[in-house]
């Protein structure tokens, strides 16, 4: 799915029949040749919460990803009314051992 014009429709998810069991992004680098592409595995998912644009002067309803590496960004699909934090949709398990030490 195009993350800007999809970013919006991952609400599906939530409380669904459908689950997520693991995320990634391949980033395409859309100048680039398909074999200089690379997939960033994701860590955490959230939908639903706001970030104000200082260009626009306006709030937007974004989704936002984190990679496992702890990179972050946001993909804004809406104005919206008021500020929200979100909800998590997703979140990658730590495994038992890195969890432990």
């Amino acid at each position: 799915m195009d993350l800007n014009s999809g970013a919006g429709s991952l609400d599906q998810f939530e409380g669904g029949d459908a689950t997520v069991r693991g995320a990634a992004v391949v980033s395409t680098r859309l100048s680039q040749p398909t074999d200089e592409w690379f997939l960033e595995p994701l860590s955490e998912i959230r939908i639903g919460a706001t970030e104000f644009s200082e260009p626009d002067q306006k709030l937007f309803s974004v989704t936002q990803f984190v990679t496992a590496a702890g990179r972050k960004f946001s993909v804004p699909y809406a104005v919206a009314t008021r500020p929200a934090r979100g909800r998590r949709l997703w979140r990658a398990k730590v495994p038992a051992a890195a969890a432990s030490s």
